[in-house]
Formats: structure tokens, sequence, C-alpha cells
């Protein structure tokens, strides 16, 4: 990793405290919950397995999307979600200790801290965790939406955040793209903006996002219920790309088959 000056980067948590994880967030004591997504592309895997039993250099470009349905169908039923709660006991900034808060959720691809709990985002659904007698596993497991869509794997919401009007923001493709919602489960609605796997939030409410072939975009801050409540509107643009180009490199070389 490459970092500005005055930055850097340490190792806080590893395996075997966590494995396969996609997200994180703090609650208000400090502790991390982290979202963990097993099983992603397995479709693929299950498709190579069997064109390596035929002996012969395939090179061709693959797409998981486009996996045969048995690979799709077999690595559906392996793939979960996972939500961990890990925690640093002797305070020297590394992790020490984990529970498994909730196991085996629909695929993870998100949470959020709240309401002295924790949401997940496991598409199609949107649950809240909570654990009320204190043995680090939430016992509490309720469906607050189940209108989130599902998709490709990196399509449907993911990354929920906190934003400074107390709504709850997500990025996602599918579904119409990005949305906010109530902790409590009682409002749920599409707002301007999409992305995948990525979100952030300034002080004054800007969200931030990525997308696999923009590294950062700008939710531009019109109200979609504004934007859609013309459908002859000319304005299409939601986003805007904040920088010059679109293709993202590893600093790393890639691997030999590669080339």
């Amino acid at each position: 990793m490459r970092v500005p000056k005055g930055f850097r980067v340490e190792l806080v948590a590893a395996e075997p405290y966590l494995a396969d994880p996609v997200a994180i967030d703090f609650d208000a004591k400090g502790r991390i919950f982290v979202g963990e997504f097993h099983g992603y592309n397995l479709e693929g895997y299950y498709e190579i397995i069997e064109l390596n039993k035929t002996g012969v250099l395939d090179k061709k470009v693959r797409r998981i999307m486009d996996a045969p349905e048995w690979a799709r169908s077999r690595a559906a039923k392996e793939q979960y979600g996972t939500v961990k709660l890990l925690e640093d006991t002797d305070g020297d900034g590394r992790i020490d200790k984990s529970w498994v808060w909730a196991d085996r959720l629909p695929r993870c691809a998100g949470v959020v801290a709240a309401l002295d709990g924790v949401i997940a985002i496991c598409p199609p659904d949107i649950l809240y965790l909570a654990d009320r007698d204190g043995d680090g596993k939430a016992e509490v497991r309720e469906k607050l939406y189940s209108t989130v869509g599902v998709g490709r794997q990196w399509d449907p919401p993911s990354n929920p955040r906190w934003n400074i009007d107390n709504w709850i923001y997500t990025d996602g493709i599918t579904s119409g793209g990005a949305s906010r919602f109530k902790p409590d489960g009682s409002v749920i609605e599409r707002v301007t903006g999409d992305g995948q796997f990525g979100q952030t939030v300034s002080d004054w409410g800007d969200r931030f996002m990525s997308l696999q072939a923009q590294p950062v975009r700008y939710a531009v801050p019109l109200p979609y219920r504004y934007l859609a409540r013309n459908p002859y509107h000319p304005a299409q643009a939601n986003t805007e790309s904040i920088l010059k180009y679109w293709p993202c490199y590893p600093t790393s070389q890639p691997h030999p088959w590669r080339l």
C-alpha cells in the first residue's frame, strides 16, 4: 500500500479472530463489529475445478454471473454471512478477543451499529441483531426490511453508514440504486446515487462511493424525490466521478499466469 505523508497502515485484526471480512463499524463502546461474507466467488471456483479436469489450459475470459447453473446453485448452498464482535481488551490497539455475534446469515454485505446492537445488510433482507443477556451472541434477530434486492454479488445494497440527518444510507446498484432507512424498521426509500461495496460520509453529509469502474464517485446532492417526480425532466446524472480517470491498477505485479 502507498499512503500519503502523515498516514500509516497497521494490522489491527486477522485470523483467527476473523475471516473473509467485507465491512466493519464501531459501536458506542468502541467495539468493532465485522461483517463476513463466506463463499464469495465459489461459482467461479467450482467451474475452474471442472475445467482443470480436462487437462487443457483454458484461456477464455469468464465472468462470475455467466457461470453454469449447476455452479451457481452449488455455491448458493455454501455462501453465508457472519457478524463478529471484536474487542481490544488490553488497549494496545490490536484485537485479542472475538465472539460470533450472529452466524449462518444470508451473505453479509455490511454492518452498522445501531440501537444497542448491529444492523446487517444481508440481501434480500436488512436484519437487526442484538444481545440482551450479555453473552456476546445476538439472540434477537429481527427483519427490518426485505425489499433490497439480490442480483449479482457486488450489486445489492452494502456498506451502511449513518448520516447527519439520522438516517442510515447504503450504496447499491439493484433495486434502483442507493437507499436510506430508519433503524427502527419504519421507513426505507430510494436516494440519489449508486455504488458497489464502498461508501463514506463527510461531516457535511456528502456521500462518496466506489464502483468497480470508478474509484471514487460523488453522490450529487439533489434529493431523489425531486428527480423522480417529473419523468420528463432531462437530468439523468446522480453521481459524478471526482477523478479524471476510471481504471485502477494494483501496485503489485500481476500473477505470472495473467501475463
